[in-house]
């Protein structure tokens, strides 16, 4: 089945006349499709890892978003499975793609893979750890709101709120 970009369009517009917020994934090749999603979104977050060749995969991205008109200040960073001893710091990470880091997920895989093992969300299996504070973080910032501030495991298992 052939979708162009007017229908892409199309069901955007229907889903946001019906939701506050609309995510969508997108691979990273550009074409019509995605350059329609992009044109439309409010912010664009390019996913990526503090690790050589994701800093070359995203300044190409960012060259090219550029170059067919996207605005700068709906671009976004995000580095997924943050190192802090990574291959590339995030200051160096910055200068070399040209845009902040707005928010950073840190590696925790063991939590992550229990989680998609089990089948279970990783606010079930492991709510109260950095990934999930992290993952809180950005949704917040996604909304617009504050997020949530967690409770000490000391109040959480006596009962008594932050």
């Amino acid at each position: 089945m052939t979708i162009s970009a007017q229908d892409i369009e199309k069901v955007l517009n229907l889903v946001r006349s019906q939701h506050d917020h609309v995510v969508v994934d997108l691979p990273r090749t550009l074409n019509a499709l995605s350059l329609k999603v992009l044109d439309l979104a409010d912010v664009v977050y390019i996913v990526m890892q503090n690790q050589t060749p994701d800093v070359r995969d995203a300044q190409r991205l960012v060259k090219n978003l550029l170059s067919l008109g996207l605005n700068e200040h709906k671009l976004r960073l995000l580095v997924n499975r943050y190192e802090p001893d990574g291959w590339v710091s995030l200051p160096e990470l910055e200068k070399a793609v040209g845009l902040p880091v707005h928010q950073t997920i840190p590696n925790k895989r063991q939590w992550v893979d229990e989680s998609l093992h089990t089948g279970q969300p990783l606010s079930a299996v492991h709510d109260h750890n950095t990934v999930m504070n992290a993952l809180r973080q950005t949704s917040a910032a996604l909304l617009d709101i504050t997020p949530t501030r967690q409770r000490h495991w000391l109040q959480r298992w006596m009962g008594q709120t932050a």
